[in-house]
């Protein structure tokens, strides 16, 4: 399967090429729709939110307010989580999924904000730690050959494979990236986790 560059993903938005729109939905809505089910509240639809958030992205492209400090997809990944919020707050239906929660908007706040500004940073690493990291992690399940498996830790016989290298390769490219994403996050003093 073709995978597009970024810059493609954002061009092919900005005229709303149904190859790219398509794309999207196959590579992008079951990572989304799990973020939202996390709230654990059934008046929100993913469909919805999913299709709100690719107008609210591409009307963003096209006022020049996406300013690519992300990728597309943990951009429109914020988008569609504020849209939930929003929609949570407007109804007041707001269920966490555990009680260990805390209803305390401030810690809520003060987590995404924490969560963005990584992914910032993470957004600035090389195309091939993103990649190799995506992969180990499952967060972008475009490699998934099955669509509907949520992967995590994906073993690095399987990353190898994809990435047509050996095991061994793969298992040190990973560390050194994780390395140099964990330096980029302790070098950037607002973050303390």
């Amino acid at each position: 399967m073709y995978r597009y560059s970024e810059e493609e993903i954002r061009k092919g938005l900005q005229e709303e090429d149904h190859y790219i729109i398509r794309y999207i939905y196959k590579n992008y809505y079951s990572a989304i729709k799990s973020m939202m089910l996390e709230f654990n509240n059934h008046t929100l639809d993913p469909k919805d939110i999913f299709q709100e958030g690719i107008v609210r992205l591409i009307l963003n492209i096209r006022n020049g307010r996406y300013m690519q400090q992300s990728s597309i997809y943990y951009y429109l990944h914020g988008i569609c989580r504020n849209l939930c919020l929003k929609e949570l707050k407007r109804t007041g239906n707001f269920t966490p999924l555990t009680n260990d929660i805390q209803d305390d908007t401030d810690i809520h706040d003060d987590f995404y904000k924490k969560l963005e500004k990584v992914l910032q940073i993470f957004s600035r690493l090389d195309h091939g730690c993103q990649e190799i990291i995506n992969l180990r992690f499952g967060i972008d399940q475009t490699y998934s050959n099955n669509q509907k498996e949520n992967k995590k830790n994906t073993k690095f016989e399987e990353i190898g494979s994809i990435l047509n290298i050996r095991t061994d390769n793969a298992r040190q490219r990973f560390r050194r990236c994780l390395e140099k994403l964990k330096g980029l996050v302790k070098r950037n003093s607002d973050i303390d986790i």
